[in-house]
């Protein structure tokens, strides 16, 4: 399993170049291991392999409990292999993955979400590449919550991202209760070592000013294609 995920990771880092988007990989093998209580997630790293050791690509997800929600965390497929359905097909076993792991908990999940890089907040010679990934995307049903959004820092130690956009996975073009946007991040928020989220200024201020819904809009890709 270690030299699978090995390799898996090799795509990964080649797909996630930024260091504020990427967790180290043997925290994904420690989590794995074991049980640990809310708010860290229950996480699932999800590999298609061909001919018993060549990966063709991965996924990995986390299920956080207490919030009931979501999270596809990566997805990355190797260049040679891209356009053959490898990409759908792991995204389907995810989502199906969370979804059994909150059937086993007794309800089902609330949503489910997916950050990106928004184009228009990266690098110029980086445009192509978030834009590819949001028509990707987009073809799986996600849309952006209209959330001003920031992720915390992660383990992999490039601080925090104010480049992502927060996506909904296959909910349509129907807005999101802002409550459970606000349960996941306060739970996503714990996760990563803010255990009081509320006092948090970029918390905070995603939340500042919102209704009790949240719009969710169609990805923009077509300006920079």
């Amino acid at each position: 399993m270690r030299r699978l995920v090995a390799a898996f990771e090799d795509l990964y880092r080649a797909a996630f170049p930024d260091p504020t988007e990427r967790e180290l990989a043997e925290d994904w093998i420690a989590r794995l291991g074991g049980r640990q209580p809310p708010p860290q997630p229950e996480v699932l790293v999800l590999l298609a392999v061909a001919d018993g050791d060549r990966v063709l690509g991965g996924v990995c997800a986390e299920h956080y409990r207490s919030s009931r929600c979501g999270l596809v965390t990566y997805i990355a497929v190797a260049p040679q292999h891209r356009g053959a359905g490898v990409a759908r097909m792991l995204m389907r076993a995810a989502v199906g993955r969370l979804d059994a792991l909150a059937c086993d908990q007794g309800e089902p999940l609330r949503a489910i979400f997916a950050e990106a890089e928004d184009p228009s907040k990266v690098d110029a010679t980086l445009h192509a590449t978030a834009s590819e990934r949001l028509r990707i995307l987009g073809r799986f049903g996600a849309r952006a919550v209209d959330l001003r959004y920031v992720q915390p820092g992660l383990s992999g130690g490039g601080g925090r991202a104010r480049h992502l956009m927060l996506l909904r996975l296959g909910s349509g073009d129907a807005p999101i209760e802002c409550a459970i946007v606000q349960d996941y991040m306060h739970e996503f928020y714990r996760a990563l070592g803010i255990p009081d989220a509320e006092a948090d200024p970029d918390f905070a201020a995603m939340f500042a000013g919102t209704g009790a819904y949240l719009d969710t809009l169609a990805l923009p890709t077509a300006r920079f294609t």
